[in-house]
């Protein structure tokens, strides 16, 4: 959520050897309001077999939470495998305890379930950050996208309404971000995106690429862009660069639009040539040479307690569940620390080649930020 500062955790490392567990995801509910065409879980139009039985339960989060705090976990970030807000009552309740102790909170969520009160406590408690996924700037855009009537026009109604109360506590959080995923719907509208995000006050638009675990379904297939879409994508993509700048909206448009990933249509080729090619320089430690930081500076918690040592499904620890270890005990496990090992090798795990090409960029760009930092710091 905060650039800096997983670039200063990543120093700290570097510096000293120790893994530091800075970010742990929560999964809460895998029930969605939704039916987006782009979401691998709902690609054949159906919805999640939904089991609440299989979720844990309010107080073994609230007991995650305060065990994070005492391992000295410096932000959390909730999703959901379907719609985190379905479990808004648990939220409300976390987001206190969360930032009573000077915890960062961020949150994906598709917009549409916000109630009055929890806006109105997000802001009164400084709630940091919510990426929305919304991809259309209009309704027609978004609603088909997103598999449902009404979507767009409910979003604008909170972030409307969070706006009201961040004016009214002076208040500059929560900071909201566009997460629109791209695809040949919505290729040639990003201009109109940085405008509505003028409009309504919006820190950063973040594009995520399609997954390339979607582009062997139907769905993904109709949502893939030619070449010649990517073309069109380019020179809009170009124009809403301009618009970003002029109203400093934040934004990733320059990454997807470099020469080096222009080649592939759809992107799915960032996670090679960024994770596994975009290694650092050697200066003083192997840990420089790492391609993803992940195994020593993140976790993420499924519905039922399992546990990822990213977001990655193949991650998966299967020994261990949150229900019956702490954090501790997961982050020094014998698997995390095999992850680590064959990372410092240079070598990547199988399934880090279905790494999501957001995440990809995202480790390329800290990597870039660290090695100007190392020396501008004369740390070779």
């Amino acid at each position: 959520m905060g650039n800096q500062s997983d670039i200063e955790n990543i120093l700290n490392i570097i510096s000293d050897g120790i893994p530091r567990l800075y970010t742990l995801e929560l999964t809460l509910t895998n029930k969605c309001n939704l039916n987006c065409l782009s979401c691998i879980a709902r690609r054949k139009n159906k919805e999640i077999a939904y089991i609440p039985q299989e979720e844990l339960s309010d107080k073994q989060w609230i007991k995650v939470v305060e065990d994070a705090v005492r391992f000295n976990v410096k932000e959390i970030f909730i999703k959901g495998g379907g719609e985190a807000l379905y479990r808004a009552k648990l939220i409300d309740t976390l987001l206190t305890k969360i930032k009573k102790n000077n915890i960062s909170i961020g949150i994906i969520t598709n917009g549409t379930l916000f109630n009055k009160n929890l806006i109105k406590h997000m802001v009164q408690i400084g709630f940091d950050d919510i990426y929305i996924s919304l991809d259309g700037p209009n309704a027609r855009i978004n609603d088909y996208l997103r598999g449902k009537k009404g979507t767009f026009n409910r979003i604008v109604k909170n972030i409307k309404l969070f706006n009201f109360w961040k004016e009214k506590y002076y208040s500059d959080y929560p900071h909201i971000h566009f997460v629109p995923v791209l695809s040949k719907k919505n290729y040639y509208v990003f201009d109109k995106f940085v405008l509505l995000a003028k409009k309504f006050k919006v820190s950063s638009i973040q594009i995520q690429p399609i997954q390339k675990i979607d582009l062997s379904t139907t769905l993904g297939k109709e949502l893939m862009l030619t070449t010649h879409h990517k073309m069109l994508f380019k020179k809009n993509i170009e124009k809403a660069i301009k618009i970003a700048e002029k109203n400093k909206i934040n934004n990733n448009f320059n990454e997807l639009i470099s020469k080096k990933i222009y080649k592939d249509a759809n992107f799915n080729d960032v996670t090679d040539k960024f994770v596994t090619k975009n290694k650092l320089p050697y200066f003083k430690s192997n840990f420089l040479k790492v391609p993803c930081f992940h195994p020593w500076t993140f976790m993420s918690i499924e519905i039922d307690g399992k546990i990822k040592k990213c977001n990655v499904d193949g991650s998966k620890i299967n020994s261990y569940n949150i229900k019956n270890h702490n954090l501790m005990n997961v982050w020094y496990c014998k698997e995390y620390i095999e992850m680590r090992n064959q990372f410092l090798k240079g070598s990547l795990m199988n399934y880090c080649r279905h790494c999501c090409p957001a995440t990809a960029l995202y480790i390329k760009y800290i990597k870039e930020r660290i090695k100007e930092q190392i020396y501008q710091n004369n740390l070779k």
